[in-house]
């Protein structure tokens, strides 16, 4: 090639700043870990620390996901929901005839037909 480099995409992008974040915070932990082991402090209670660090570190991330998520899942369904409710309101009823699914049993024209016998209700 002509020292043409290719385009990368944006899941590479993103994978390449999470790496250097990640290359970042290690090294930074090893150099916490040795500044405190030269200060005196225990190795054993310094990496239960960090430990504890990285643990935490995770539960953040796992909180901000869960409420990522729930927004944009609240954000669809709101979506959803409005565009339903412009396409209702229009007016039309698509054929439905309540009349026809529904009959009423009491009235006049069905008052005396054995589909709409009343004898159970006395």
């Amino acid at each position: 090639m002509d020292g043409v480099k290719p385009v990368q995409s944006i899941y590479q992008l993103i994978g390449g700043v999470v790496g250097t974040g990640v290359r970042f915070y290690l090294k930074g932990e090893v150099w916490t870990l040795g500044k405190l082991s030269s200060f005196g402090f225990p190795v054993l209670l310094v990496k239960s620390l960090l430990h504890l660090l990285r643990f935490s570190i995770i539960a953040a991330a796992l909180y901000a996901s869960y409420w990522v998520a729930f927004a944009v899942l609240t954000l669809l369904m709101t979506s959803r929901a409005l565009l339903a409710h412009r396409e209702d309101s229009t007016g039309d009823d698509r054929g439905y005839d309540s009349d026809a699914l529904f009959p009423d049993p009491y009235a006049p024209e069905n008052i005396h037909d054995p589909a709409f016998d009343h004898s159970d209700f006395d």
